[in-house]
């Protein structure tokens, strides 16, 4: 299996731990943001994640976690509130984490990627939010801040109670709700570690990466 991604999508990062977790080998390709040709020759699109098994190419986040339940390993749907909350973080999680990471996401763009890319990524962020968008959401930012933590308080405690946000074992819950804060730490090292320490250990344990502490 391959798994084209952005290094920074919430929705790669979800895939890759539930690939983690269900123990399946994949290798994983690094789409650079400016250069999509293989994301139209493999999928027809230039979104990602897009996931290339053989002759099946599956494409959409959920899709693609679905498709690795009938992979083998572990399941990780088996709760019935699972899906309810990989679409839960997905969507409404989202809303709010993306744009406390945005501005960071374009500052790391141009350092990692040149200033075509941050141009890039900022057209494409204004064509759907508006001019100024992320200007705007900079400003924000500890709004922004104070809504995801909130948006986090009732993870925080399930993963306080039993290790897990649905359980003692992990889930796509898990998987989906990590994704988004990879996100932000990708924007800004340090924010789970400075913002929900209780979240620490989970976190560091799903992303398998180090964590960067601030300052």
């Amino acid at each position: 299996m391959r798994l084209l991604q952005f290094s920074y999508s919430p929705f790669a990062a979800k895939v890759r731990i539930c690939l983690e977790l269900k123990q399946l080998a994949c290798e994983v390709v690094d789409v650079p943001y400016t250069q999509r040709g293989e994301l139209v020759k493999v999928s027809g699109g230039v979104g990602v994640p897009v996931l290339v098994d053989g002759e099946t190419v599956v494409t959409d986040s959920p899709r693609i976690t679905a498709y690795l339940e009938t992979k083998g390993g572990p399941s990780l749907r088996e709760h019935p509130l699972a899906p309810v909350l990989e679409q839960w973080a997905d969507n409404w999680l989202e809303e709010t984490a993306f744009r406390l990471a945005c501005p960071g996401l374009e500052e790391r763009m141009g350092r990692d990627q040149g200033e075509e890319a941050r141009l890039m990524f900022k057209l494409v962020k204004e064509r759907r939010y508006g001019a100024g968008c992320i200007a705007q959401w900079r400003l924000d930012q500890a709004k922004y801040a104070d809504e995801t933590k909130a948006m986090l308080a009732p993870i925080v405690e399930a993963v306080r109670a039993t290790g897990f946000v649905l359980g003692n074992s992990a889930s796509i819950a898990d998987a989906a709700v990590a994704g988004q804060l990879h996100m932000v730490e990708a924007a800004l090292p340090g924010w789970v570690q400075s913002h929900v320490p209780a979240l620490t250990p989970w976190f560091v344990s799903l992303s398998r990466a180090p964590l960067h502490h601030p300052p």
